[in-house]
Protein backbone atom coordinates (compact mmCIF):
# COMPACT_ATOMS: atom_id res chain seq x y z
CA UNK A 1 0.00 0.00 0.00
CA UNK A 2 2.96 2.73 0.93
CA UNK A 3 4.26 2.04 -2.60
CA UNK A 4 1.13 2.09 -3.97
CA UNK A 5 0.84 5.39 -2.43
CA UNK A 6 3.97 6.86 -3.57
CA UNK A 7 3.10 5.89 -7.15
CA UNK A 8 0.01 7.43 -7.08
CA UNK A 9 1.32 10.81 -5.84
CA UNK A 10 3.61 10.40 -8.46
CA UNK A 11 1.40 9.70 -11.42
CA UNK A 12 -1.05 12.14 -10.25
CA UNK A 13 -0.88 15.80 -10.73
CA UNK A 14 -3.09 18.72 -10.72
CA UNK A 15 -3.05 21.10 -13.55
CA UNK A 16 -1.70 24.54 -13.20
CA UNK A 17 -4.32 25.54 -15.73
CA UNK A 18 -7.15 23.99 -14.06
CA UNK A 19 -7.80 27.18 -12.25
CA UNK A 20 -8.66 29.57 -14.94
CA UNK A 21 -10.67 27.41 -16.74
CA UNK A 22 -14.07 28.38 -15.18
CA UNK A 23 -13.97 31.91 -16.32
CA UNK A 24 -12.81 30.97 -20.24
CA UNK A 25 -15.93 28.33 -20.04
CA UNK A 26 -17.71 30.96 -18.68
CA UNK A 27 -17.10 33.41 -21.50
CA UNK A 28 -17.57 30.54 -23.97
CA UNK A 29 -21.03 30.10 -22.95
CA UNK A 30 -22.03 34.26 -23.11
CA UNK A 31 -19.96 33.93 -26.38
CA UNK A 32 -22.52 31.06 -27.56
CA UNK A 33 -25.69 32.20 -26.39
CA UNK A 34 -25.25 35.88 -28.05
CA UNK A 35 -24.02 34.30 -31.40
CA UNK A 36 -27.98 31.96 -31.10
CA UNK A 37 -29.94 35.00 -30.30
CA UNK A 38 -28.19 37.02 -32.18
CA UNK A 39 -28.44 35.03 -35.42
CA UNK A 40 -32.09 34.03 -34.87
CA UNK A 41 -32.85 37.56 -34.08
CA UNK A 42 -31.41 38.23 -37.61
CA UNK A 43 -32.88 35.70 -39.67
CA UNK A 44 -36.24 36.45 -37.82
CA UNK A 45 -35.79 39.89 -38.99
CA UNK A 46 -34.19 39.35 -42.63
CA UNK A 47 -37.06 36.98 -43.29
CA UNK A 48 -40.15 39.65 -42.07
CA UNK A 49 -38.07 42.60 -43.97
CA UNK A 50 -38.33 39.58 -47.32
CA UNK A 51 -41.86 38.59 -46.61
CA UNK A 52 -42.76 42.34 -46.50
CA UNK A 53 -40.61 44.17 -48.90
CA UNK A 54 -39.97 41.24 -51.62
CA UNK A 55 -42.44 39.12 -51.72
CA UNK A 56 -45.58 40.23 -50.31
CA UNK A 57 -45.74 43.03 -53.08
CA UNK A 58 -45.24 40.81 -56.02
CA UNK A 59 -48.44 38.48 -54.42
CA UNK A 60 -50.12 41.43 -54.25
CA UNK A 61 -49.77 42.47 -57.33
CA UNK A 62 -50.29 38.95 -59.14
CA UNK A 63 -53.62 38.68 -57.10
CA UNK A 64 -54.82 41.93 -57.89
CA UNK A 65 -54.00 40.94 -61.49
CA UNK A 66 -56.20 37.89 -61.41
CA UNK A 67 -58.96 39.98 -59.27
CA UNK A 68 -59.00 42.34 -62.49
CA UNK A 69 -58.94 39.05 -65.15
CA UNK A 70 -61.82 37.69 -63.41
CA UNK A 71 -63.80 40.88 -63.24
CA UNK A 72 -63.14 41.31 -66.70
CA UNK A 73 -64.50 37.81 -67.59
CA UNK A 74 -67.54 38.31 -65.55
CA UNK A 75 -68.24 41.42 -67.53
CA UNK A 76 -67.52 40.00 -70.74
Amino acid sequence: PRVLKFLHQRISFKMPSAVPLKPIVGMFKKRVYRDIVVGLGGGALASYCFWEFGYGPKVKKTEQYFKELAAARNNE
